[in-house]
């Protein structure tokens, strides 16, 4: 699943939460029900078969947990011996079921595992159908089990119900290869998707924990039983709003008035009232304490009325999560580009926010000239690099770098950098062809930066040292752009510095390997920025090892790494990682591949242009690049794809650089899947013919 939940950077300045007031919480002793935390699994009925009102004996989710504002939803679900029985009511008036990923139309997304939480789960996305000719559902299958096993399709009908519509899905137990019994437990996740036409999505999820519900392995335990327990009435969920913790309730309308409670080692931490007019008829938002939010993993029971609900919250982990809030704020030289005789100051844009939330900190700064060395006073004219630790009173520390620039004459800040995009001030020292000819840097980096909002940083440092860059070694840069120039700048330095800089991968050795001591074609294989992180399980379904992990065979080695959370695909580490793997591994060097998608796509035409003697053949998707750069690429084959309805990235950036490629007689070819947007990825490293092709072109 694509999905990725966030919340603006924008509420980090949002203190008052505003949501529903709260009374200070009384320190009542619990009742002896809610003194020990309980997670019982969730009993949902038997009936005897899937036609016929089998809702009215089936468990009732009357409110689901909203992700966004968007359609309401109700769930109902019950169990036969030959299948899992879905129903849900949605007020969804707006079809949409073109938004290419199935996931990003309407849909009702099942994941089951016939074990609770467990990686190897099936997801299904049944689409309503409620557009075409004929209109009819539709339904998808993402098998996460190694090996997947053949899906069996499920019963399927949708009708409309006043302004939206009802689906009833019957899931065969088949797909589980599961035989069920009453006592067994299984798990169980539910999404109801809302697409808007322009292009937003919102959901409603029955998922047990804390957080916004994009972790598909948070299912709930479900039990298979002869009678369902109680209608769910209520959700309740823990949501982050800048740097406080909020139990956000939502529940049915005819609940407005109600008590809500939350409770925790027994004692009463916050009360407030479910007021009407929230997303599934009435809701409630009560800030836990500071002191209480800093208690990691501690269970919060919330009650509603005085009944608890079923799902028992955990607290997260704040000061790991205020600690990545903090590294997304802006931290600024004022100015970025000087002329005098010491560094300039380096802080936060937004101190107060830091010294309110943190505390007293420290800034600590070691500086680096053009050529990489350490150095305590800027000297000579030009870039320079500042790394930067932050550490605060509670022992949180982080290390951010700082691009600045020192000018050979004085200088005095343009009141419009962006004015300045037209003529440089004499005192850069840039000549005129160089300034025509690196007019697509220009425009990166302007419109880069009233895209987006950036008030203060170091981008006017980072566009003035790398056209410095430019115009001293042409050849060498042009068309790559100065953010890449930067970049290369700065992995050079943390390689000097001895930083472990290797991206974590999976390495992935073709059957045959052990036994047939030839040199094997390897593949690298990029993701996008929903899978950045730290655990390789997010990445072991992506691209050409999910094709293999799904049960099928390819003769490469493939690699694939994983980019860390808030950065960017870095073609020297990726180099470095070819050269590691191929010194461990018996890599074919004429016959090596690069591919890749999104992000991914645009490291792929990034890491060629860089490296071009490395690469036999690339495959870029929903990516593009800078056309500039195709004289690079004019010797390596190349096979782009882009879905035509990508508004995320829109497809003429792919379109432009191949058109450019062509013009160059380069071995170019494009497939654009129609009526596709931001995706197609499925399709593209399950279709056998991409490593025929791959496999044709060696060096």
């Amino acid at each position: 699943m694509c999905q990725s939940f966030g919340f603006a950077l924008s509420v980090l300045l949002a203190f008052t939460l505003g949501l529903v007031s709260c009374k200070q919480p009384e320190q009542t002793a619990a009742p002896p029900a809610l003194a020990v935390p309980t997670d019982k699994p969730i009993q949902i009925s038997k009936v005897a078969d899937a036609s016929g009102d089998w809702m009215k004996q089936a468990h009732q989710v009357l409110v689901l947990t909203p992700v966004g504002a968007g359609a309401k939803a109700e769930l109902s679900v019950a169990w036969t011996p030959s299948a899992f029985l879905v129903q849900v009511h949605t007020d969804d008036a707006t079809p949409v079921e073109t938004a290419g990923e199935p996931w990003n139309n309407d849909s009702v997304e099942i994941f089951m595992a016939s074990s609770y939480g467990s990686e190897d789960h099936v997801q299904f996305i049944c689409i309503p159908g409620r557009t075409g000719d004929p209109a009819k559902p539709s339904w998808h299958v993402y098998d996460k089990r190694t090996p997947a096993l053949p899906a069996v399709a499920p019963e399927m009908h949708t009708q409309k119900e006043g302004n939206g519509y009802v689906m009833t899905i019957s899931m065969p137990w088949a797909n589980l290869n599961h035989i069920p019994k009453a006592g067994d437990v299984i798990g169980v996740q539910v999404y109801v998707n809302d697409a808007q036409r322009d292009g937003q999505l919102s959901h409603c999820i029955w998922f047990p924990e804390n957080g916004t519900g994009d972790n598909p392995l948070l299912m709930q335990h479900v039990q298979l039983s002869d009678q369902a327990d109680a209608p769910e009435r209520a959700a309740a969920w823990l949501q982050a709003k800048g740097f406080n913790e909020t139990v956000h309730v939502a529940a049915s309308a005819e609940d407005s008035g109600k008590k809500i409670e939350i409770w925790s080692s027994g004692k009463q931490v916050g009360s407030s009232e479910l007021k009407a007019g929230g997303l599934d008829g009435s809701a409630a938002g009560i800030p836990l304490s500071a002191d209480l939010a800093k208690q990691k993993d501690t269970p919060l029971i919330v009650t509603v009325d005085g009944r608890p609900l079923p799902a028992v919250l955990k607290i997260p982990d704040l000061a790991k999560r205020n600690l990545d809030l903090i590294k997304k704020l802006s931290l600024v030289a004022d100015p970025s580009i000087f002329d005098g005789a010491v560094f300039p100051r380096i802080d936060f844009v937004d101190k107060e926010l830091v010294d309110a939330v943190i505390g007293s900190y420290s800034l600590h700064a070691r500086f680096f000239d053009a050529n990489w060395n350490e150095v305590t006073v800027p000297q000579a004219p030009g870039r320079y690099g500042a790394l930067v630790e932050f550490r605060s009173e509670d022992g949180l520390a982080f290390t951010r770098h700082l691009t600045l620039f020192k000018t050979a004459q004085p200088y005095i800040s343009a009141k419009d950098p962006y004015a300045a995009t037209v003529k440089f001030p004499v005192a850069f020292d840039l000549p005129d062809d160089t300034l025509v000819k690196e007019q697509w840097s220009i425009s990166d980096w302007t419109g880069g930066t009233l895209e987006g909002a950036v008030h203060e940083s170091d981008d006017w440092a980072i566009l003035v040292a790398g056209l410095h860059d430019l115009a001293a070694d042409p050849v060498h840069w042009h068309g790559l752009g100065v953010w890449r120039i930067d970049g290369a700048w700065w992995s050079e330095l943390r390689k000097r510095l001895g930083e472990n800089q290797d991206y974590p991968h999976l390495t992935h050795l073709p059957d045959g390997y052990d036994k047939d001591q030839r040199a094997w074609p390897l593949i690298l294989f990029l993701h996008g920025s929903g899978e950045r992180g730290d655990d390789l399980n997010i990445v072991k379904n992506s691209g050409p090892i999910g094709y293999i992990n799904s049960g099928h065979s390819l003769p490469f080695i493939v690699v694939t790494p994983q980019c860390p959370t808030d950065e960017h695909w870095d073609p020297a580490r990726l180099a470095r990682l070819i050269d590691q793997v191929s010194a461990a591994n018996r890599v074919d060097p004429k016959r090596i591949y690069v591919t890749g998608l999104s992000m991914g796509g645009y490291g792929t035409f990034e890491l060629a242009a860089t490296y071009p003697e490395k690469f036999a053949a690339i495959a870029p998707l929903s990516g593009g690049e800078n056309p500039e750069i195709a004289a690079r690429l004019k010797r390596i084959p190349t096979w782009i794809f882009h879905g035509s309805d990508d508004t995320t990235v829109p497809t003429r950036y792919s379109v432009d650089i191949a058109h450019a490629m062509q013009k160059l007689g380069a071995p170019v070819k494009l497939t654009i899947y129609p009526g596709v947007g931001h995706g197609g990825w499925a399709d593209t490293y399950a279709n056998p013919e991409l490593y025929a092709w791959l496999l044709a072109h060696p060096k």
